[in-house]
């Protein structure tokens, strides 16, 4: 419906008085919301530019306590969130990850990371024990020299020890039978009787406790070996025979794939067929290889046929 009321048309389709003022309040609170969002922005641009120089100030000290109304407090705790997340986010870009390296390089890796008071620390430990072995070098030299003297002493007072049983062993007995001249029975008689008085002796230290016994019995043949085919009582222009003797302590039997044998205790005997006389001793060998391939550490006196 149109109508005109003082020379102005008026209906629905024009505002009415009321509207246009609820326009024009509209449009002042608009004005006044801008300016309120713009003062906001701008004093919050500036809070932050404090808070950051403050920061710089006194970083342990940059936490401000401001008070908020209820419809800023959504955004200040926005705020906050996104601060911590951004502080901690540079901080773990900061902390560059390097992985753990081989076994052979992980020296290297442990220096790099070592501060540089460690550094200095390592090179003084590894300069003092330098000069500490330095110092050392001659006390250690003169202990080894001491401990190689004292080691040669033992083995040669050893060794002496050794020298004077052996020579107590070996000490030469004599005795004497009926002269034989060249009759080869006489010469044989004589041989048996060397060999009775080996068998008294070895008897008398096997009692003493020397070694094991019984003596069974004492063998002998010429000595050495491939030296004299023949025995020396066989020969009658030989004036004097060596013989290699074995007070047998045991016998060996004989299996399928070795002859008998026996074992005891060997002596040597050098007899004169002239005189009658005739000296033994007992022999002492080197226990082990070395009975084969060492000399021994006395010799067999030259009175019991060398």
């Amino acid at each position: 419906m149109i109508g005109v009321v003082d020379g102005r048309r008026v209906g629905h389709d024009e505002p009415s008085t009321a509207g246009r003022r609820r326009r024009r309040r509209g449009g002042r609170a608009r004005v006044r919301l801008g300016a309120v969002v713009e003062s906001e922005v701008g004093e919050r641009a500036a809070e932050r530019d404090d808070e950051g120089q403050r920061r710089q100030a006194c970083p342990a000290e940059h936490a401000v306590v401001t008070p908020v109304t209820a419809g800023e407090f959504p955004r200040r705790i926005n705020d906050c969130i996104m601060h911590v997340f951004c502080v901690v986010v540079q901080g773990e870009a900061n902390d560059r990850y390097e992985p753990l390296p081989g076994f052979f390089e992980l020296p290297a890796f442990v220096w790099r990371k070592l501060p540089r008071a460690g550094k200095a620390a390592v090179v003084a430990l590894g300069v003092a024990l330098v000069v500490l072995a330095i110092v050392l070098s001659p006390v250690i030299q003169s202990s080894k020299e001491e401990r190689a003297r004292s080691d040669a002493a033992l083995r040669a007072q050893q060794e002496r020890q050794e020298i004077a049983q052996i020579r107590r062993e070996q000490r030469p007995r004599f005795a004497r039978g009926k002269p034989a001249g060249t009759d080869v029975a006489a010469r044989e008689r004589l041989v048996a009787s060397a060999a009775a008085s080996i068998k008294a002796d070895a008897g008398r230290r096997s009692a003493a406790g020397e070694f094991h016994g019984p003596i069974l019995r004492v063998r002998c043949e010429p000595y050495p070996p491939s030296a004299a085919p023949t025995p020396a009582d066989q020969v009658p222009s030989k004036a004097t025979g060596r013989y290699k003797c074995l007070a047998v302590t045991s016998d060996i039997p004989a299996t399928a794939g070795n002859r008998k044998g026996a074992v005891g205790q060997i002596y040597r005997t050098k007899i004169d067929f002239r005189s009658g006389r005739y000296a033994f001793c007992k022999t002492r060998g080197r226990p082990g290889e070395l009975a084969v391939r060492a000399d021994a550490l006395v010799a067999l006196p030259q009175v019991c046929g060398g």
